[in-house]
């Protein structure tokens, strides 16, 4: 993955390695990670926690042997791009799923907004009733 003479191999039970207690040149706890380059797909490593900031010191250790022919390394590359497509259509369907809960939320509260504003015109008309009934007692009065 990243190439300088700061990378050493972790022997035998590499897979059991903690990056809690391995620092890097920084001073920070290496963290795990999972390469997939054409050279090393799916081959984990423990690295730098600042690779993404781009203050890293290059210091990495192999935590995972390298596979053993470019038959499995190409295997394993289609094996990820395939799930990651998988996983762009599951978020886009979840996306679309989500797109119409709001498409029936927006549904539902338009309905409420129709449903009130017939409610506050019969109210406005039953106010104005109500106002001609009050001016007309009024004038009733004042005439007699």
């Amino acid at each position: 993955m990243v190439g300088s003479s700061s990378s050493i191999r972790v022997s035998a039970g590499a897979s059991k390695v903690s990056s809690s207690n391995l620092l890097c040149y920084c001073g920070d706890k290496m963290k795990l990670r999972t390469s997939w380059t054409s050279t090393n797909p799916g081959r984990r490593f423990l690295g730098c926690p600042n690779f993404e900031c781009g203050k890293k010191c290059n210091m990495f250790y192999w935590v995972d042997d390298e596979l053993p022919n470019d038959y499995y390394k190409e295997l394993l590359s289609q094996m990820h791009s395939q799930f990651a497509i998988q996983g762009k259509g599951i978020q886009i369907q979840h996306d679309e799923g989500n797109d119409q809960e709001k498409d029936i939320e927006m549904v539902k509260i338009m309905e409420e907004l129709v449903s009130t504003k017939s409610k506050l015109k019969v109210l406005y008309r039953l106010f104005m009733c109500l106002v001609v009934v009050i001016i007309c007692v009024v004038y009733d009065r004042l005439s007699m």
